[in-house]
């Protein structure tokens, strides 16, 4: 029994200190009416974070793009925060196909580097392995969430450049 006490105390104090946030969201585009769904979680605990988001083409848009399905996951710390990114993944599958590339951040030299997979009816077709040529603070996904604190002041015009990694 008391054992239980202190499992269900730890969970009840991890529960705590973890922040989460979760969205669904319909895509649609004029006429053509709802394109697709995307699901998409934030979690903050002990100074890292984790967001994925997913997001299926639905109708005759799913038609269309052969199933396309996306995934997208952000991971890093939070600093001051600001979420700071570690490593950037995104996915796409769709008609047999699926691409697969990861972004590792080296904020200490300035520095993004990838790694891509190509798959084909699930037999990997290429490979391949790069640097960027640009510097980015922010993946897609950091970016949303950090785009208050970047902007600062609303009332007053941005006359900044915001660069992200993953468009």
């Amino acid at each position: 029994m008391m054992k239980n006490v202190i499992v269900l105390a730890l969970i009840f104090i991890g529960t705590i200190h973890a922040e989460s946030m979760h969205a669904a969201y319909k895509i649609e585009y004029g006429i053509f009416g709802k394109m697709g769904v995307s699901d998409a979680c934030l979690t903050r605990e002990n100074g890292r974070y984790r967001i994925k988001m997913v997001a299926k083409a639905t109708g005759l848009a799913k038609i269309l793009s052969g199933g396309r399905v996306e995934i997208y996951e952000s991971e890093g710390v939070v600093f001051n925060g600001h979420l700071l990114p570690k490593v950037f993944r995104k996915e796409i599958k769709r008609s047999g196909k699926k691409r697969v590339k990861s972004y590792r951040f080296d904020h200490g030299y300035r520095r993004i580097t990838y790694h891509e997979k190509k798959y084909r009816d699930g037999k990997l077709e290429s490979e391949s392995n790069g640097t960027l040529p640009y510097y980015a603070d922010n993946d897609i996904l950091s970016l949303y969430f950090n785009t208050p604190t970047i902007i600062g002041d609303c009332t007053k015009p941005f006359d900044g450049f915001l660069k992200a990694v993953g468009a």
